[in-house]
């Protein structure tokens, strides 16, 4: 229901302030339960247009809508009462039921996401100009205020992602899409990135367009090791003395026209002389992505096992790290222990990330207990792929890694799992798995956000 026809939008074209996303659990139907929207909107001041997003094809009653205040301090009371309740009586012809419950979530366009995580996230979004070539250009020109508003393909005389996604599943299904290596990292830092090298060239050459390594790739494991393998990478680019590893992931990805996920290295910063275990994510360009800092450190003691305390060494990062990676979508970065915590994968995925990453290197007594069921819980806690990279395993070594690299679907079935010694796994991410998974066992739509707090809302540094 509209409260102004599709001519008459260009008054509302600047709402700054004024417009207010709403986001509608279970969706409306009928025009009975869009009067009773409006009336509600309506108690917390003057409404000059309520309008659904009807953007897509395929989306016939979305749960999306946007609502224009005469006046600021109106929208800002309806974000300040949200999210609201409301019961929605049936249809006449079935009144001798009970109401029809619909929880309505209103809330801001969320602004802790950039550009690109809002494409994947969602078919809408607001402050960018949309692109007048896009195919949904004139359904969104004729249906809601053009200011700030955008659809997928802005700025891209491209093919929608989904689409494109779905003309390429076939070509995928032959195609790597994901490999895990594990090489074994020794005491020559030189040795470990010509052992990275050659173990990249090997899965390009197989037809991998992303390509994991494991933690600490290019040096030993332990806090012994941290401070004499640490590599300065600010301000970025650094020189090659200051990061050998950074040039030699860059150098390589541009060669084999790939993204690597250089699993993470020692990095010191020499501002706040502090250490991280920090990740970096390299374009087939050659360009530096994303890092991220490992935010939880592996402090632990089990009796008669293992004593680690990464802290004594390393600082924790402080942010979560989401970054696209055309044409495929939204992937999450982190690192080893970062997997216990459900948290942030719960953020990724509620975010729009497809793949979950955890370049990692649980030992012999946290590998056996939990490699495979955290790597196949983030999974189907989130209906998304899930890859986690070790080391593979040295007996000789100080620190013995668990080794079993392995890739996760969407319905936590492993798809590829190596060994404890050093492999190559691959698997195929078929871009349609999570939508049938997710449609099967529909947990997106179901989730009581009038009883407990959407993660996915909380602020992103």
């Amino acid at each position: 229901m509209s409260l102004s026809s599709p001519s008459s939008l260009a008054p509302y074209a600047r709402t700054a302030g004024r417009a207010v996303y709403l986001n509608l659990r279970p969706r409306p139907a009928g025009i009975n339960a869009s009067r009773q929207i409006v009336a509600l909107l309506q108690q917390y001041g003057k409404l000059e247009m309520y309008q659904y997003l009807r953007y897509h094809p395929a989306i016939k009653a979305p749960n999306l809508a946007i609502a224009v205040y005469k006046e600021q301090h109106e929208a800002k009371r309806l974000i300040e009462a949200s999210p609201l309740q409301l019961a929605i009586p049936r249809d006449s012809q079935q009144s001798k039921l009970s109401p029809h419950q619909a929880d309505i979530c209103l809330r801001i366009q969320p602004s802790y996401l950039n550009h690109q995580s809002l494409i994947q996230r969602q078919h809408y979004y607001g402050s960018f100009e949309p692109d007048r070539y896009s195919i949904a250009f004139a359904d969104l020109e004729k249906q809601v205020p053009m200011r700030g508003m955008a659809d997928c393909q802005t700025q891209k005389k491209e093919v929608h992602l989904r689409l494109r996604m779905r003309r390429a599943e076939k070509e995928q299904r032959e195609k790597r899409a994901l490999t895990s290596s594990s090489p074994t990292a020794g005491p020559e830092k030189a040795v470990n990135l010509a052992h990275a090298r050659s173990r990249v060239l090997e899965a390009h050459r197989a037809g991998a367009n992303l390509i994991v390594l494991p933690e600490c790739f290019n040096s030993p494991y332990g806090c012994q090791y941290f401070p004499k393998y640490a590599e300065t990478l600010m301000p970025t680019p650094p020189s090659q003395d200051q990061s050998p590893t950074f040039h030699a992931l860059s150098t390589l990805a541009a060669e084999t026209s790939t993204y690597i996920l250089g699993g993470s290295i020692p990095e010191y910063v020499p501002q706040t002389e502090k250490h991280h275990n920090t990740a970096l994510l390299f374009s087939p360009q050659g360009q530096l992505l994303a890092t991220h800092r490992k935010l939880h450190l592996f402090d632990i003691d089990i009796p008669g096992k293992i004593t680690f305390r990464e802290s004594d060494v390393l600082s924790p990062g402080n942010k979560l790290t989401l970054v696209d990676i055309p044409p495929y979508g939204l992937i999450s970065m982190a690192i080893c222990y970062d997997i216990r915590f459900p948290e942030m994968a719960t953020i990724a995925a509620r975010r729009g990330a497809f793949l979950l990453l955890y370049p990692g290197a649980f030992n012999m007594t946290t590998g056996a207990l939990h490699w495979s069921l955290q790597a196949r819980a983030r999974a189907m806690d989130n209906q998304v792929y899930v890859g986690v990279c070790s080391p593979a395993r040295d007996m000789a070594a100080s620190y013995n890694a668990w080794g079993h690299s392995m890739i996760v679907d969407p319905n936590a079935g492993v798809l590829t799992e190596a060994g404890e010694g050093e492999d190559i796994v691959y698997a195929d991410l078929l871009p349609g798995k999570i939508e049938e998974v997710r449609k099967g066992i529909p947990l997106e739509t179901q989730r009581r956000f009038d009883v407990y707090p959407d993660l996915s809302d909380t602020k992103r540094d």
